[in-house]
Parts: C-alpha cells; structure tokens; sequence
C-alpha cells in the first residue's frame, strides 16, 4: 500500500492519542463528576482503538527481529519512562501522602516491575503504581510476544479471541486480577485481532465509500449507539480491567462499543486526505506520548491547577477551558518530541535502531 493508503492511520493516531490527552484532563482536573458523560464516552473505545490500530499494522517477522523490536521499542522505552517518572512520585507521595521513603520506594520498584494500575494508597497494597499509563506498554509487549509464537490466521484469531473472553470473564466473576497486566492484555486480544482482521480484508476494506454524505451519517450513528451502550452497561476502564465495576457489565456491549467507537474514528480520518507535520509527528511518537502527557498532568496537579479550573463558573467555560489544557499539553509533546530527536535521544522515542537491528 502506498503512503497516501496509510494516512488514515497516522489521523486516527492522532484522534486517539487527543482523546487520551483529553480523557486525562478531565479526570487530573478532577472534572469527572462534572462531565461523567464525556469521560465515559472516551474511555469506552480510546484504548481499544490504539490496539485494532496495532493488530492492523502488526506484520510477522522473524523471531529475532521482533524480540529487537519489543526490547528497543518497548522494553527499554518503558523502564526509562517508569524511571523517569519515579522521582516525581516519590516527591508527591513524601509530600503530599507523609508516606515512608524507603518502603514507599520498595512499593514503587514492584510497581514498575509489575505494571498494573493501583487506584489508591491501600495499607494492604504490597505496589504502587508510578507511571500509570505504562500499563499500555506491558500489555503492548505481551501482545507482540504472544502473536510472535502463534500462526496468525483467521481460525487462530477467532479460537485466541473466544479463549480469551471466557477466561476475562470468569476472572471478573471471581474478582481475581492478574498482575504484570495479564488480564489486560487477555481483553485486549480480541481488539487486536479485529484490526488485524481488518488488513487481512483490507482490499474490501479500502474499497468502502468514503464520501461525506454516507460516512457522516453512520459517524452520527455510532455516537449515538456509544452514548445509549454507555447508558445500559455504565461505565469500564480498561486500565483496570478486573474490579467489582466489571461484574455485572455484559461483555458483549463492552467489546461492541470499543468496536464501534473505533471505526468511527477510523471513518472519520478516513476523510481527511493531507498531511501535516504535526500530526505526522504526533501519530508517529503516541508510546512516548502515553509517557510524557502523564508527568505534565501529572507537575499540573502537584501545582494545584486544577483548583484554578475548579474555580471556573459554568460548565460549559470548564469543559472548554480542559479542552484547551488538552491542546497546550499536545503542542509540548510536539516541541520535546523535536527536541528529542534533535538531540538524537531515539531510544526515548522508543526508536533506537542497535547495530545489525531493527527499529519500531
């Protein structure tokens, strides 16, 4: 497929990776009872969306090859975001919490090593969470391992994406959460091989009708199913996909709205038919984003910004001044992105090509 071909994905990159941005601010503007509604909506399909995108690119290479790609593109990005992070979460903690640095450390240290996202500071927590959003990385390895050592055709991909759903399932029904982001990966599986489904179609999938007067409509449409799923099944967070929360969610509405909110990004971008610079960069550079857009919210909130949005009157004002808070943050990670790479950083972008390898 030629460039113009792959444009889409670079528009749909960076619709996912703002509804991210934007997701987050609401909630680090502590804005989520304000516009439960919004949050929702977001955090029914924004992750889903970024794995059906990685299924859809997701090419079999060689063992060797792809074992260089997770350890320079994933593994090692993730260690130093993680490392990065963890003074900023220390600082918060000590601070703010009046928690204990060495064992606060020590919790800290098993969090990176196992991942997973931790809501609170419980007593009986035996980890912390340092930088949340990294869960996404962990689940994006253990996919990529996992498709490395399978044969990837459709009777595999549909018998892995039922098998994963039984066990998702009887996992929220036994409240049993599995660490270094097992579980989420097993719900992120059946995503994945929608997208990768969709490329194995992909000649039937290019020949769509992607005109305004038909695409439009069916946008309006999936909106509207999205807001009347979350109506019924409530809300879902996929970065802490086992939690009571889970228990009486129908799992079928849950996959069908990440689905759908998926294509409608996708059909959306299928619209555009430009390139720009700032939305290639962006689309090409979301693992470091996932990072980065996390520790700016993340020195926001130990600075109290959020009480100035708080003191905002009118909803609407709050709604649209987090949308501009949401832009700002987007256009830093633009100019440290530049910056990284004009200082030949490549291993912070997750980019960094060893000798005799490969890069992401």
């Amino acid at each position: 497929m030629d460039k113009q071909n792959f444009l889409w994905i670079d528009y749909t990159k960076f619709l996912g990776i703002f509804l991210v941005i934007f997701g987050h601010a609401i909630y680090n503007m502590e804005s989520q009872s304000i516009f439960p509604r919004i949050d929702g909506l977001i955090n029914l399909f924004h992750m889903p969306l970024f794995f059906v995108i990685m299924g859809y690119l997701f090419k079999q290479r060689s063992k060797s090859e792809n074992y260089q790609k997770i350890i320079w593109g994933l593994l090692i990005p993730y260690i130093l975001y993680q490392l990065i992070f963890l003074p900023f979460r220390l600082c918060n903690q000590i601070l703010y919490h009046n928690m204990d640095f060495s064992l606060t450390l020590f919790k800290d240290i098993l969090g990176i090593i196992f991942g997973d996202v931790v809501s609170s500071y419980k007593s009986n927590q035996f980890f912390y969470s340092v930088c949340a959003p990294c869960w996404f990385i962990m689940t994006t390895m253990q996919l990529r391992l996992l498709f490395t050592h399978i044969q990837i055709n459709i009777k595999n991909i549909v018998f892995i994406s039922i098998f994963s759903i039984i066990i998702f399932k009887i996992l929220i029904l036994l409240n049993f959460n599995l660490y270094f982001c097992i579980d989420n990966t097993l719900m992120a599986i059946p995503y994945f091989s929608i997208g990768y489904l969709m490329k194995y179609y992909s000649d039937k999938f290019s020949e769509l009708p992607y005109k305004k007067f038909f695409i439009v409509p069916i946008i309006l449409g999936g909106g509207a199913f999205l807001i009347k799923i979350l109506e019924i099944n409530g809300y879902v967070k996929m970065s802490e996909a086992i939690n009571l929360s889970y228990l009486n969610k129908s799992l079928l509405l849950i996959y069908l709205a990440g689905i759908i909110g998926s294509l409608c990004c996708i059909f959306t971008s299928k619209l555009i038919n430009y390139k720009n610079v700032f939305v290639d960069t962006i689309s090409k550079n979301t693992l470091f984003i996932i990072f980065f857009h996390w520790l700016i919210f993340f020195i926001c909130r130990m600075i109290k910004i959020q009480y100035i949005v708080q003191g905002i009157n009118g909803a609407y004002y709050k709604l649209f001044c987090i949308f501009i808070i949401s832009i700002i943050n987007l256009i830093i990670c633009y100019f440290t992105i530049k910056l990284i790479e004009e200082l030949n950083l490549s291993v912070l972008l997750g980019k960094y090509i060893p000798k005799k390898g490969v890069t992401k």
